[in-house]
């Protein structure tokens, strides 16, 4: 099971990246998909693949549609955007054990402020007291981190593009380190690439 997040600042393509990278999933495989609003329309674009998409209401919670998720036989769980403490902490709960993979939006401009903010997330509504078992249990959980931006060309064209692939990898002694797999050089114009983990070949 791999939990990928899809990071960047609000127009950097986040929502168009998960999009394609969907099309890449095994289409045996049965999407759930929790959204704030309908924005990704996943059942147009993969009309033939068995999808569910639930989107929280003043009726519905979304911890509600989560429990449904968890129930249900989602091969690939994936949400538009993870904006709650709630949400996140059930991300990283079920991580291991509810979908065969899990993929989401998230604004952190850092890994290490992803990391943080699901560790809090923990603390607040997941039910740890401990901030470097918690801290253990998102690194445990969140293994690549897929961070976009944007940048204007020569022309005065914004250009949107994957900026670093950072795996996390869980340590003993740091209880994670960071490794750009993938990391766009400014100044070559051009991509670095880095050995992945054998934990993550492992997993």
């Amino acid at each position: 099971c791999q939990v990928i997040a899809i990071t960047g600042q609000q127009g950097t393509g986040k929502t168009t990246l998960l999009k394609s990278l969907i099309g890449y999933i095994n289409s045996n495989f049965p999407l759930r998909i929790q959204e704030l609003e309908f924005e990704l329309w996943v059942r147009k674009l993969y009309p033939n693949r068995s999808i569910i998409t639930f989107r929280e209401t003043d009726v519905t919670k979304g911890e509600e549609a989560l429990e449904v998720i968890r129930k249900s036989d989602g091969g690939v769980t994936i949400f538009g955007e993870v904006v709650s403490p709630v949400v996140a902490a059930w991300l990283v709960a079920t991580a291991h054990v509810a979908t065969r993979m899990t993929m989401f939006t998230h604004h952190a401009d850092s890994t290490k402020v992803l990391v943080n903010t699901f560790r809090n997330a923990l603390l607040t509504k997941g039910g740890f007291s401990n901030e470097n078992i918690a801290l253990e249990e998102v690194v445990g959980a969140i293994r690549f981190d897929v961070h976009v931006e944007v940048m204007e060309d020569e022309n005065g064209k914004m250009l949107r593009f994957i900026e670093r692939v950072t795996e996390i990898v869980p340590d003993e002694e740091k209880i994670y380190r960071l490794n750009d797999v993938v990391k766009y050089d400014y100044e070559t114009g051009t991509y670095q690439y880095h050995t992945i983990s054998d934990d993550t070949l492992k997993k």
